[in-house]
């Protein structure tokens, strides 16, 4: 490096002292050689070019990408020498102002054409300049587009320097990075899809081979799409460079920062990946002149006669799977899609990562048909669970509660999260109700054998979510039901807030649905709609407008509910009330009725803890005396609890009756006397 700005140095000096200006000859002797003469500069240049056009690292490689073996090539090394010259020493600045006219500072192509031709030779020779000018101008990170070829001023920035002391260095910045990675050898997941992207991106090379082709992969998050870059770079020989959408910032900076990324891919052969493509308002256009400028640096490095040219292709993309880039692109484009891996890819992905992290099998077919993750998702859980002592003696539920904290990222905005606490022993309904919910939960945790193993998803690709709607009065035991149920499958039990989503305005209503719905889809979760009748109800007959949208509703939260593929569990109060197209598409229906006496004594018998202090309550009175749900059943013993700790003593039956009597007074029953009965007199 030292070698080519000392011949800058050459060259600058004898310019200037056949120029007359002796004075800044003079006053830099360090930097600049008064004695020099057109010959020794001649002979000094032989024997340096001889030596480099040998050498190898980054003198090599820049040697062979600025070819100086032409006019053009030449030109493009001395702008380089004098690039170096400027960066590399502070006092060269007065003598490249005094070669310049006009006070201009620096390197410019038009300076090195001064220095080998001369003044006037090098005004007359405007296409040499421009073809000097293009091989150069990128790896100098000249001002492009340029407004004036000859006076455009070339750089050797830090970055150049940096490259030429360690040749192996990649550009610096939080937004890039080197897409290498030990651990991505031998993972089972989309092999197939690999290979086919591989074939086809070879063939567009020997099909067209000076043309430049774009492999786009698109998926979700943590879908594996630059794994898959990674590995189609590592199939083809390259390291990968991987720039984030984010590191370009607007439109007015995309040139200036993407062409910092197109001189690596000169410096040192690697294939670029641009991630994270979204639907962003300009990143279609962004991502447009992005392939295009490649594609023109690929072509340039062709008309150069750069050996290496073809190695700079392909240019890949990862965005996201709502993106379509083929259409925005004008080069060749090969596309891969990664969606969400079915139960049995799942099943592998656990038990890959369980035996690369832990050693020890996990329970992977539960974890797949529970937890529908993404490949990205499934290691980073692994991984979480190999920092813990005795992982491999895990629950599967506490290995449910890793995978809801990496997914819980603030998307449920209009979904509540509930706490689940009871168990089957909890509920009090017949028997024939309690084999229904266990149906439910088999259809959950039989999906894999189903519908992979049985290959019914061949038959039933459409439709497959477990739906079922709870109906009863208020207190029965619907929203028990939910929780048990999401205890037994180890489920997170998200409520969703009906007074979020609906709307009066015309639209919005089935946007808000449509929300919640994609929310869950990338989660895990039994979706619970609570008090649904808001939604649900008999569609009316279309009189004025706002009944044909009020319909729609509810066609389209039927339409949403088939596709979606997860636990979709809806509670009414009012089954009468529901729209007859809903009862034909849900897969369970569970009636709960007010208990009967036998079942309203075991109720009030659990609703205490056996730590709670009790004395002579009479279960078979309240039972019989008050046909009440087990949500008032719930109040009355909450209500009585209180009365008695107050007092510091049991609960006793005037606790319990005087908590019952706030209960009827709800409903607006007052004659207490003939309500109460027998322990009418404990009433004060």
């Amino acid at each position: 490096m030292k070698r080519l700005a000392a011949m800058g140095a050459y060259r600058l000096s004898l310019y200037l002292k056949e120029e007359g200006k002796t004075e800044v000859l003079s006053a830099y002797p360090r930097l600049l050689s008064t004695e020099i003469t057109r010959g020794e500069l001649a002979a000094l240049e032989t024997a340096y070019m001889e030596s480099i056009s040998g050498e190898g690292g980054g003198i090599g490689r820049l040697f062979r990408l600025l070819s100086p073996y032409d006019e053009a090539g030449r030109l493009a090394w001395c702008a380089l020498e004098l690039a170096l010259l400027y960066c590399m020493d502070s006092q060269a600045a007065e003598a490249f102002e005094a070669a310049q006219t006009g006070g201009r500072n620096g390197a410019t192509i038009g300076l090195a054409a001064k220095l080998l031709y001369g003044n006037t030779a090098a005004l007359q020779r405007f296409a040499l300049l421009e073809e000097g000018f293009v091989r150069c101008e990128l790896l100098l990170q000249a001002e492009y587009p340029p407004k004036s070829i000859a006076d455009e001023v070339l750089r050797a920035d830090d970055r150049l320097v940096q490259w030429l002391t360690d040749e192996n260095s990649l550009l610096s910045h939080p937004l890039i990075y080197n897409g290498g990675r030990k651990d991505d050898a031998g993972s089972p997941l989309w092999e197939e899809k690999l290979r086919n992207i591989l074939a086809e991106l070879r063939g567009s090379a020997a099909a067209f081979p000076e043309e430049m082709t774009v492999g786009v992969f698109n998926g979700g998050r943590n879908s594996g799409r630059k794994y898959m870059a990674r590995q189609a770079a590592k199939a083809l020989g390259k390291r990968l460079l991987i720039v984030d959408m984010g590191f370009f910032g607007s439109m007015e900076r995309l040139l200036t920062q993407w062409r910092q990324v197109l001189r690596e891919v000169l410096l040192k052969p690697v294939l670029v990946c641009v991630a994270g493509v979204e639907k962003r308002p300009s990143w279609e256009s962004m991502v447009r002149i992005l392939a295009d400028e490649y594609e023109a640096a690929v072509k340039k490095a062709w008309k150069t006669g750069m050996q290496d040219a073809p190695s700079l292709r392909p240019l890949f993309f990862t965005a996201a799977e709502d993106v379509k880039l083929i259409p925005l692109l004008r080069q060749t484009a090969v596309q891969e899609r990664l969606p969400m891996p079915n139960m049995a890819e799942r099943a592998a992905l656990w038990d890959y990562f369980a035996e690369k992290y832990l050693h020890a099998p996990l329970p992977s077919q539960e974890l797949a048909v529970k937890m529908k993750l993404p490949v990205g998702d499934v290691e980073k859980v692994v991984k979480r669970l190999a920092c813990r002592p005795n992982a491999t003696l895990l629950e599967s539920r506490e290995i449910f509660r890793h995978c809801y904290e990496l997914l819980d990222d603030g998307r449920y905005d209009s979904i509540k999260r509930v706490e689940t606490a009871y168990t089957f022993d909890d509920l009090k309904l017949e028997e024939s109700q309690k084999h229904i919910i266990r149906d439910i939960c088999v259809q959950v945790e039989q999906r894999k054998r189903v519908l992979h193993d049985w290959n019914l998803q061949s038959r039933y690709s459409y439709g497959t979510s477990v739906s079922a709607l709870f109906s009863g009065p208020p207190g029965t035991g619907k929203t028990m039901a939910v929780h048990v149920m999401a205890g037994i499958l180890g489920l997170e039990l998200f409520k969703v807030d009906l007074s979020q989503i609906v709307d009066k305005y015309i639209g919005e209503t089935e946007k808000r649905l449509d929300e919640v719905f994609r929310k869950a889809e990338q989660s895990n979760m039994i979706l619970f709609f609570d008090e649904a009748d808001a939604i649900i109800g008999k569609r009316s007959e279309t009189k004025e407008a706002k009944d044909k949208y009020a319909n729609t509703e509810v066609a389209y939260l039927l339409q949403r509910m088939e596709e979606y593929d997860g636990i979709v569990i809806l509670a009414t109060n009012y089954s009468q009330n529901i729209d007859a197209a809903f009862m034909r598409r849900i897969r369970f229906t569970v009636h709960f009725p007010l208990p009967d006496e036998a079942r309203r004594k075991e109720i009030w018998q659990s609703a205490f803890a056996a730590e709670t202090p009790k004395r002579n309550l009479d279960y078979d009175y309240l039972a019989r005396q008050f046909e009440f749900s087990g949500g008032q059943i719930k109040n009355a013993v909450w209500n009585a609890c209180f009365f008695a700790a107050g007092e510091g003593g049991p609960v006793e039956m005037r606790h319990i009756v005087r908590a019952i009597q706030m209960e009827l007074t709800k409903e607006k029953k007052v004659s207490f006397q003939e309500a109460l009965g027998e322990y009418a007199r404990l009433v004060y």
